[in-house]
């Protein structure tokens, strides 16, 4: 029995030195990313939370690597039903991995692109949510009613995103009014013009103007743009318009029970 280990360690030395040295380099890769990580950590350079998975995810490539490797290299000595149950197990692992890998790729490429920020407000599955925490594998998100939601980097950039900015920025909103066709529209563009006008919450550096968006068969569709300065606000602003806008409407006698009376147009 000694006999033949001694032979087989003989056969087998220069893949044997390969594969310690495989193995040991893919140890002192380990180490010298955990000491990496640390010191970005120690210098706040990112967050510890962040670091973990990045390492987490690091040491699984490099442990991939090795397996790998060494089932190649000792393929023909493993036999071919041993080598074949290895490799499916391996590209069971690879798979398994692939969704980590993809999601902390895909958070690099939100850090580095900025298509959002943290403090951002956003439009998200037809949800307003500000941006709580990006980290590399998944992207925080906190929505209107304060829930907090961890979205997969890799879904946030699979999907339309709908960036309002932070609040130092000025967007353009929009509703929309059906009114009767006996109505005069200059008169009706006066109308919702100045019920809006002068609302603190609005720009005052673009003013708010109308144009007639539709022909309806039983109404004119008009839409009225105005300008936010203060997308924290949104809900509220889109809100006292509508109240607004109904109350002029009222005051002027104009029917308003047609459908889609105030339609918001988001």
């Amino acid at each position: 029995m000694a006999s033949i280990v001694l032979d087989w360690l003989k056969a087998n030395r220069i893949d044997l030195i390969i594969s310690a040295a495989v193995i040991l380099i893919g140890l002192i890769l380990i180490r010298i990313i955990g000491f990496e990580l640390k010191r970005l950590v120690k210098n706040n350079r990112i967050k510890k939370r962040g670091a973990k998975a990045i390492q987490r995810m690091l040491q699984l490539l490099i442990l991939l690597i090795i397996f790998t490797v060494l089932l190649v290299q000792y393929l023909e000595t493993a036999g071919f039903l041993t080598a074949l149950i290895t490799l499916m197990g391996t590209t069971v692992i690879g798979f398994a991995a692939m969704n980590t890998i993809g999601n902390f790729i895909a958070g690099i490429i939100i850090m580095t692109s900025k298509p959002f920020i943290k403090g951002d407000r956003i439009f998200f599955e037809g949800k307003l949510a500000d941006i709580v925490d990006i980290e590399f594998i998944y992207t925080k998100i906190q929505l209107i009613d304060k829930t907090i939601v961890a979205v997969p980097n890799q879904e946030l950039l699979r999907q339309s995103i709908n960036n309002l900015g932070s609040g130092a920025e000025i967007i353009m909103r929009d509703i929309s009014v059906t009114l009767d066709y006996s109505l005069n529209h200059l008169e009706v563009e006066e109308t919702l013009v100045n019920a809006i006008k002068g609302y603190k919450l609005l720009s005052t550096e673009e003013d708010p103007f109308v144009t007639i968006n539709d022909y309806h068969d039983y109404a004119v569709e008009y839409k009225l743009y105005y300008y936010i300065k203060d997308v924290m606000q949104i809900l509220i602003i889109n809100s006292e318009i509508r109240k607004r806008v109904l109350e002029a409407c009222e005051a002027k006698g104009y029917k308003i029970s047609v459908p889609l009376l105030i339609k918001d147009t988001e």
